[in-house]
């Protein structure tokens, strides 16, 4: 039995097929006035305020994204799926801006010498060859976490050890976030819940979950106070520190 087909020839007068957008173009998210706020509505029940709306002041996206994460206000916060929103727009709106700035302040030539000319860009196999160079993606370097940054952060950890020499200290740290009671009463803060003391495995694990960018502050602020109360103390437990690298995963 078709249950799809059953159902329109009972309810067919209650079914509708709308399709706006067929045959257009896809606009993009800079370009969509209030599509935040239509993509989120509980977040912004009055539809208004979103972060291309027209302001007094401008500000980057990423300022914007930092006042909605980080304010007093959780609702954002505690969505995961406004936080991975977030990230798309911040990186996007950072892509976009180097690419802007590569164009006036790239190379003029490829690799091989030749002068990178409109005649060249129009031709697809010498563009596959910018690519494959590496060249036609340098203006991802600043984006953590593409190849291109990898790349040129592999490259000054190599220039470090070049001019101070082989390191002489290795550590790896493990997050105990479930047992760190602070954590849980900062996103506890305001809700008058039971002590940290008498909550369950599970019901920590619920906590940290619902609030992932304050866990992240916590973990980050942590992190930060280790290096520079224990590590860069005046006590040098491991020594004098000249230079480091590190990397959260």
């Amino acid at each position: 039995v078709d249950i799809g087909q059953d159902f329109l020839d009972h309810h067919d007068e209650y079914t509708l097929s709308v399709a706006p957008g067929e045959g257009n173009k896809p606009v993009s998210v800079f370009n969509e006035v209030g599509g935040e706020a239509m993509a989120f509505p509980v977040q912004f029940p009055t539809g208004k305020f979103s972060f291309n709306d027209d302001r007094q002041i401008r500000i980057t996206p990423s300022q914007y994204f930092k006042a909605r994460l980080m304010g007093a206000d959780t609702r954002f916060a505690r969505d995961t799926s406004y936080i991975f929103f977030a990230q798309y727009v911040t990186e996007l709106h950072f892509i976009q801006s180097n690419i802007s700035i590569s164009l006036r302040k790239g190379s003029p030539t490829t690799s091989d010498g030749r002068r990178i000319s409109a005649e060249m860009l129009a031709n697809k196999e010498d563009v596959q060859t910018i690519l494959k160079s590496d060249e036609g993606y340098r203006f991802l370097q600043p984006v953590r976490g593409t190849p291109q940054y990898w790349d040129r952060t592999l490259n000054e950890l190599f220039a470090m050890i070049r001019q101070l020499g082989i390191p002489t200290w290795f550590c790896s740290f493990s997050a105990a976030d479930l047992r760190w009671p602070e954590v849980m009463e900062s996103i506890q803060q305001g809700q008058g819940t039971v002590p940290v003391s008498d909550l369950s495995w599970e019901e920590r694990c619920e906590i940290l979950k619902s609030n992932p960018v304050t866990a992240a502050r916590m973990f980050d602020h942590r992190v930060r106070m280790f290096y520079k109360h224990v590590i860069k103390s005046p006590s040098n437990p491991i020594g004098e520190v000249i230079d480091f690298f590190h990397r959260v995963v």
